[in-house]
């Protein structure tokens, strides 16, 4: 009898236990939802962790198996019990040989050649190697009469089936060579196979290193096409005109821009008692020689922003945009907040920008925690094609980024990443839709604020 009773103590505590997880399970979901958009899609219990839903728990709410109450596996890639971030012994028990950020697929990972840094997940499938490039399970097959090992279209000597014709390839190793393709100011690449290299599309410019720039009176789409400390783009024509600011050198007075006069071969003048700054750049930046949209200059954050409208506020560039904070900045201990955050940034301002076709500035980044690493483009790239964002992002969030950085619609391999995010302080950069435009096809480009001709 007293076993008997034993045993029902026993039950009686487990039912207990487990009643009172569910109760606290329930009760987490029941405060989530009161946060807003909470719902739990793998149906495991917790409420996925997003944008719209900061206190859900579940860091994969596609994957059931994937949870707090889970067990973590070692070595099978995945955060499985939402702690730490990260999969353990990621490192040790499950390798990137090859480092190409991609784990060994012996292991768990996705790499089914960690060997070979060319073949990966979404990498460039050569055909007639036999070799997978892309993990898909498959080689994939040349079509007959074409040559074509980069897949760009355009095929070797002799090849006639090929989708460019029987123009021939002067580069069939690299996709981004191909006849017709655009010349850029590469270092010695012929990028479009006429026999040239590093032309520069714009009058007046020239090749240096990997950038054309030109001086005073050459063409410009934006500063950064302006050689020299004392040059800045005159956009008021198209394409602009690179013209001297206060203090330059100058040969005559059309070197300097407007308002200023070349006395003793230096642009001198007030150019704000001359200039004619309309709306809706009707701020005149005289340091600058420049009109723009709101008084960075004034000591007043205030009267800066006071020029601005809504939300957004005045950037360093003199420009109005909105404000996107990267708090947890860290890229180099495996954190992915910031990688998260400017990720975010970018789905958000490709889903207010490419419905309207709009070409507008969308936000400045202000970096938190300084550390000695900045965020680089592969940073931000990578923490989305891994994976790690995986649960975070919202559908419309997942397919803004899958058109950017994987293969949508757009696939944009030549997105303009001018500099890097540099932790520890403020960063201004754009992010617009051009369509038509950029590199001869439609792209959503990033560039800095004060780089950004409108």
């Amino acid at each position: 009898m007293k076993r008997l009773l034993g045993v029902i103590f026993a039950l009686s505590l487990i039912v207990g236990c487990a009643e009172s997880e569910v109760a606290d399970n329930n009760a987490n979901n029941a405060n989530n939802a009161n946060n807003g958009s909470c719902v739990d899609q793998d149906g495991d219990g917790f409420d996925g962790k997003t944008a719209d839903c900061p206190d859900g728990e579940d860091c994969n709410d596609r994957n059931p198996d994937v949870n707090p109450n889970a067990t973590e596996i070692p070595g099978d890639g995945r955060d499985n019990d939402c702690v730490d971030g990260d999969a353990i012994n990621d490192n040790t028990d499950c390798p990137d040989a090859d480092n190409d950020n991609f784990r060994d697929q012996a292991c768990g990972g996705r790499d089914c050649d960690d060997s070979n840094p060319d073949i990966k997940p979404r990498g460039v499938e050569i055909c007639g190697n036999a070799d997978d490039e892309d993990c898909d399970g498959t080689a994939q097959e040349c079509n007959e009469n074409c040559t074509d090992m980069d897949q760009d279209g355009f095929g070797t000597a002799g090849s006639t089936e090929c989708p460019g014709g029987d123009e021939v390839d002067c580069d069939d190793t690299n996709p981004e060579i191909y006849p017709g393709q655009t010349e850029i100011c590469n270092g010695g690449v012929d990028d479009n196979c006429n026999d040239e290299q590093d032309e520069c599309l714009l009058e007046g410019q020239v090749c240096v290193d990997t950038a054309c720039q030109g001086g005073a009176g050459s063409q410009c789409a934006n500063n950064d096409d302006c050689g020299g400390s004392r040059l800045t783009c005159d956009t008021s024509t198209d394409p602009g005109i690179c013209k001297v600011t206060e203090g330059g050198p100058c040969g005559d007075v059309s070197d300097c821009v407007d308002g200023l006069q070349c006395e003793a071969n230096v642009c001198t003048g007030n150019f704000c008692a001359t200039a004619n700054c309309a709306a809706p750049y009707d701020v005149c930046d005289r340091d600058g020689g420049k009109c723009v949209e709101c008084p960075h200059f004034d000591p007043s954050p205030t009267v800066q922003d006071a020029a601005c409208s809504g939300i957004e506020q005045c950037t360093p560039g003199g420009w109005c945009a909105e404000n996107w904070d990267v708090p947890n900045s860290n890229p180099v201990d495996g954190s992915t907040n910031d990688m998260l955050q400017v990720n975010l940034a970018i789905a958000q301002c490709f889903i207010d920008k490419v419905p309207a076709g709009e070409k507008d500035m969308c936000y400045a980044f202000f970096i938190f925690n300084a550390v000695s690493a900045d965020i680089t483009e592969s940073d931000v790239e990578d923490a989305y094609l891994d994976g790690l964002l995986d649960g975070v992002l919202t559908t419309a969030q997942d397919e803004a980024l899958d058109d950017v950085w994987g293969p949508g619609l757009f696939n944009l391999k030549e997105l303009s990443w001018k500099t890097d995010l540099v932790v520890g302080t403020a960063k201004e950069f754009c992010v617009w839709y051009e369509p038509g435009g950029f590199l001869g096809g439609e792209a959503v480009v990033v560039d800095r604020c004060d780089n950004f001709a409108p």
